[in-house]
């Protein structure tokens, strides 16, 4: 049995690469890593880094930084400023559909109604209103509103109908101004409708309507100008940290200058 060490084994050479065979191209080189940023500063961090060069925050790669308390109360605050903004905008919508809807049933309904009462010879229905001693003036006042049915429909239900869709899309952008104005609207168009018909105020059923409507506008009113007071907060906070970092940037810019000056000395 020999008693030699074996040789490693070696792959037998093949001889130069034949003409038009595939050349292997080299492996690809690794590019660079991006530098990785500051999450407080915006600087950039040296590799392997724990803590920032210019502002001293530690360094946590692939760790997500916690919310803070104050930024969960202000998101959870923020989520239902919206959804009662949102719900106030929604009922400006219902208030120009209703309307808008309740214009047109109202004219298809009565409108034959006005128009048989224009064929008729009022010229008779008035002697006989006066030969029984009724009263003239609410047929008078039933055949002015015969000829101007149409024009009375628009103005009562259309036009608030289409003030609503306008506040409604007005809210969209700017929901404070918009909803204090459909408030407004609505209050107007309430009174306006009590006084023309003061049978009205007796139904509790619209009443509840009514105070439904009035409570989502107030709410909605209530939460834009709760988020609008915050949004101001943080908007003068951001400037006042801006300001800051540019009085320290300028501090620094002025500081180095003298350092300079001082070293060759």
């Amino acid at each position: 049995m020999s008693l030699r060490p074996r040789r490693p084994f070696r792959k037998p050479f093949k001889g130069p690469p034949k003409a038009g065979a595939p050349v292997p191209k080299p492996a690809a080189q690794a590019q660079p890593a991006p530098l990785a940023k500051c999450a407080k500063c915006q600087a950039d961090l040296d590799g392997g880094a724990t803590f920032c060069g210019q502002c001293g925050a530690p360094v946590r790669v692939g760790i997500k930084p916690k919310r803070t308390m104050v930024e969960v109360r202000r998101n959870l605050q923020k989520g239902r400023n919206l959804r009662t903004i949102r719900s106030g905008a929604n009922t400006l919508l219902l208030l120009a559909a209703l309307n808008i809807a309740g214009g047109f049933i109202v004219y298809l309904v009565f409108k034959d109604k006005c128009d048989k009462l224009l064929q008729m010879d009022t010229a008779a229905v008035r002697e006989m209103i006066a030969a029984e001693g009724g009263n003239l003036a609410d047929f008078e006042r039933g055949i002015w509103a015969a000829r101007h049915f149409g024009a009375l429909c628009f103005a009562e239900y259309g036009l608030p109908g289409l003030i609503f869709l306008g506040l409604y899309a007005w809210a969209r952008v700017s929901p404070l101004p918009a909803t204090v104005a459909g408030l407004i609207t609505y209050i107007t168009v309430m009174v306006a409708g009590l006084a023309i018909n003061p049978a009205s105020l007796l139904s509790p059923v619209g009443w509840v309507i009514r105070l439904a409507i009035l409570g989502a506008l107030g709410s909605a009113i209530q939460s834009a100008s709760a988020e609008r007071r915050i949004r101001e907060k943080e908007l003068a906070r951001k400037q006042a940290e801006e300001l800051a970092k540019r009085r320290a940037a300028l501090a620094q810019g002025e500081a180095e200058p003298e350092v300079a000056e001082e070293s060759p000395g």
